[in-house]
Order: C-alpha cells, then sequence, then structure tokens
C-alpha cells in the first residue's frame, strides 16, 4: 500500500497525537487556524476531521505499529544481539577482547547475574580543635589579609 503525503500542519498534527495530546491540543499544536469565531465544538469537530483523514490515520498506525514492534524487543532478543557482538569481536583481526568483555559484561546484567551499584559511607568526626581559635576580630583579620599589608 502506497503511503499517502502529509502536509505540514498534518505531520505536527500527527506529532501532536503520539506525544499524547488530545485532538483539540494537536490541532492548536499544528497550527489550524482556532479562529477568533469558532466555538469550542467546532474546533472539536475540525480537529476530528483533520483525526479522520485517511493519511493522518495511516500515518498515526504506521507509528504506533512501529512503537509496538520495539517493545517486543526482550532480553532473549538483547542476549542474543551480544553475543552475536561478542562472536564479531573474537573474530576481528586482532581480536577486541575489550568489547567481547563488554558484551559478557552486559550479557550478565541483563541477567541480573551483575548489578552495578556503589556504596558510600561517611564518617562525621568532631572537629579536633577549637573554633574560637579560628575567630579574628576584624583588625586582625586585616592585619593578616589585607593586601595592603604585603
Amino acid at each position: 500500500m502506497a503511503q499517502l503525503k502529509l502536509s505540514i500542519p498534518q505531520q505536527k498534527f500527527v506529532l501532536a497525537i503520539l506525544e499524547g495530546k488530545s485532538q483539540v491540543e494537536a490541532y492548536r499544536a499544528a497550527g489550524y487556524s482556532g479562529g477568533k469565531g469558532k466555538t469550542a465544538d467546532a474546533i472539536a469537530k475540525a480537529a476530528h476531521q483533520v483525526m479522520k483523514a485517511a493519511s493522518v490515520t495511516e500515518a498515526i498506525g504506521r507509528a504506533r505499529a512501529a512503537v509496538v514492534e520495539r517493545q517486543a524487543l526482550t532480553v532473549e532478543d538483547l542476549v542474543g544481539m551480544l553475543l552475536h557482538s561478542r562472536e564479531v569481536a573474537f573474530k576481528c583481526d586482532p581480536p577486541q577482547v575489550a568489547a567481547s568483555v563488554a558484551a559478557a559484561m552486559g550479557i550478565a546484567k541483563l541477567l541480573g547475574l551483575v548489578i552495578d551499584r556503589s556504596k558510600v559511607e561517611m564518617v562525621l568526626h568532631k572537629p579536633a580543635f577549637s573554633s574560637t581559635v579560628l575567630e579574628l576580630t576584624e583588625s586582625e583579620w586585616k592585619a593578616q589579609f589585607h593586601p595592603g599589608n604585603k
């Protein structure tokens, strides 16, 4: 079946629908005239007419089918892809050992055999000195740090 051509506003309408916007929101996002004199009911009817256009429904259907196909990717598929990548890495001249190890680690992570995590420990100590020793008066600070004293 030949694909029907979409106008620029229809393309914008389809993208807005795929982003989850309502027909009216997609209609406005596509730049169709909401018109000053148009009622909300008239805009909703016009948006519905755009939605019913054969080219728009076909484009939305194709896009949704592609999403479903991508979602059908399973862990088994991913493991198969990584195994193939590992084989290719070994067949290189010279063998790409790092790539092979990365593929093996990817498989292990997918299968839950390796978990990336880090452990952070914080140890808080009381200061070993008195803060009063560090407190300077304004004149002491100026005497020690003022640029004119150097």
